[in-house]
């Protein structure tokens, strides 16, 4: 919502293609998993604050993890927190913690009971047939995500055998070349490629050489568009 309304489009920033996002699952899984798990944190009389607290240093970290996962599964930086203040290595940072922590707080204190007590209405049979056919649905969800950063990486390998092969020189001279080029390289592999883009704006290559092409290949997309 906070991208949708910044840039003012819908924004689906997402890792996975469905309107899934596994951090934000995840975190309130765990947070529901911990609170359920010790009596004094699920004790009405517990602060308030104390449960921000918990959902804060739990956010921080899921987030932290994720990026650092992220980063060593693909070597890119899929966020990055560097111009905020108060931030950790560019992965979090105090702002985004903050909101997270009140976000999660809200799951657990409102969103969360109202969601079990749906649940407990709903027959067994009913909701069997309902989680089976939500898995399904995530593990095809990733299936096609990894699918689409292989294909990724792919495109931006074929760039670099071309820049191998001395043709820089054309790609960064001839107007044909680039719109030739830009046409073939947009047509090959999977469709869905262009959401891992547009989702990420700020996705960054470790390596330097890999992000200049991957800068191009941008630029190569975004011409597409413009001539359809």
């Amino acid at each position: 919502i906070y991208c949708t309304i910044k840039e003012k489009k819908w924004a689906d920033r997402g890792f996975l293609f469905g309107p899934i996002c596994p951090i934000y699952g995840s975190c309130v899984v765990g947070a529901t998993i911990v609170f359920t798990s010790f009596s004094r944190l699920s004790d009405p009389d517990f602060p308030i604050w104390g449960t921000f607290i918990l959902c804060f240093i739990g956010s921080a970290i899921a987030e932290f993890m994720t990026s650092w996962i992220l980063e060593k599964r693909f070597h890119a930086r899929w966020w990055d927190y560097s111009d905020y203040p108060l931030n950790i290595n560019g992965r979090i940072c105090l702002i985004a913690s903050v909101f997270w922590g009140f976000v999660t707080l809200f799951g657990i204190d409102l969103l969360n009971p109202f969601l079990i007590r749906l649940y407990d209405n709903i027959p067994r049979d009913v909701s069997l047939v309902y989680v089976s056919v939500m898995c399904t649905l995530f593990i095809l969800d990733i299936a096609v995500t990894i699918d689409s950063i292989i294909d990724l990486k792919n495109r931006i390998q074929m760039m670099l055998s071309l820049e191998k092969e001395k043709v820089v020189d054309a790609f960064s001279s001839s107007a044909e070349f680039i719109k030739t080029q830009g046409r073939r390289l947009s047509k090959i592999g999977n469709p869905f490629t262009k959401r891992i883009i547009t989702s990420f704006p700020n996705l960054k290559f470790n390596s330097e050489k890999v992000q200049g092409v991957f800068v191009r290949f941008k630029k190569m997309m975004n011409r597409k568009d413009d001539e359809e």
